[in-house]
């Protein structure tokens, strides 16, 4: 008999099939089997088409959601997820291997059987890719880092990276008055009272340093994410950061892997 399955993917796309079709590809491939939500807020049935095409062995489910920002859909896929662990994908990441969820899954396991209940999420490394023409990639939490909990001080793991507890996600839903960034404080309240024990020291995704919370704002663009109500001061002041950063524009992923590598050799 087939193993109760305990996690679900849960995949956001809007208006881009090709990068849908990589990323259930990657979440499909899986095992132990994960069943996969998609949540689509695109302008047609393109991705929709993806979706019916696809072939997998667990549920592959299919939610159509206005277009409201990435937050709004994640917290309406929350309230669909009846499995144990829920993991998030946008179109486009990628999982590194087969057995990337499943060492997730193991690691969550684990820490509940040593105290009797669920850890709120686990994380492993991510593999962050520059978009081309640019080379840069590099691993987050850096290889060198030994001080898990100073580490987690100053910077969140990649979000793609992340197994929550579905329990302890449905009780904490996304701020989606935060346009980018509602996932950070999350992370990190998740991730407070596991510490060292919930990171899987290997790398377990593929992320792309072009989506929305990554890029740099022009003015308008601040202006409006320093008005969130959501949004914390550090928050406020990355932003500004971005900003000032935009006439080195083409150096912004060097210079995220400089920043990564030396949180990695400060807390090694």
């Amino acid at each position: 008999m087939q193993p109760q399955i305990q996690v679900t993917v849960v995949v956001l796309c809007r208006n881009n099939p090709a990068s849908l079709m990589r990323t259930l590809t990657s979440a499909c491939a899986q095992q132990p089997l994960c069943d996969v939500l998609v949540v689509d807020g695109s302008d047609d049935n393109s991705c929709q088409r993806i979706v019916q095409a696809m072939k997998h062995g667990g549920q592959l489910l299919y939610l159509d959601e206005p277009a409201a920002g990435p937050y709004a859909a994640m917290n309406r896929a929350l309230a669909a997820v009846t499995t144990r662990w829920v993991h998030f994908l946008h179109s486009g990441d990628l999982f590194l291997d087969p057995s990337s969820l499943g060492s997730l899954v193991s690691r969550a396991e684990a820490l509940r059987t040593r105290d009797g209940k669920d850890s709120a999420a686990v994380f492993g490394q991510a593999w962050i890719e520059a978009p081309a023409p640019s080379r840069w990639r590099w691993l987050s939490p850096d290889p060198q880092v030994q001080q898990v909990l100073g580490w987690l001080r100053h910077m969140v793991p990649c979000h793609q990276a992340v197994l929550f507890s579905t329990a302890w996600a449905q009780r904490h839903p996304y701020d989606t008055r935060n346009s980018v960034c509602a996932d950070r404080p999350l992370m990190r309240q998740a991730l407070a009272s596991a510490g060292t024990d919930a990171y899987v020291r290997q790398p377990v995704c593929r992320f792309r340093l072009d989506g929305l919370s990554s890029q740099l704002p022009d003015w308008e663009e601040l202006r409006c994410r320093w008005r969130e109500p959501a949004r914390h001061w550090d928050e406020r002041l990355g932003e500004l950061g971005k900003f000032l950063l935009r006439p080195l524009g083409r150096y912004y992923a060097l210079l995220m892997w400089i920043r990564s590598r030396g949180f990695g050799w400060l807390y090694r």
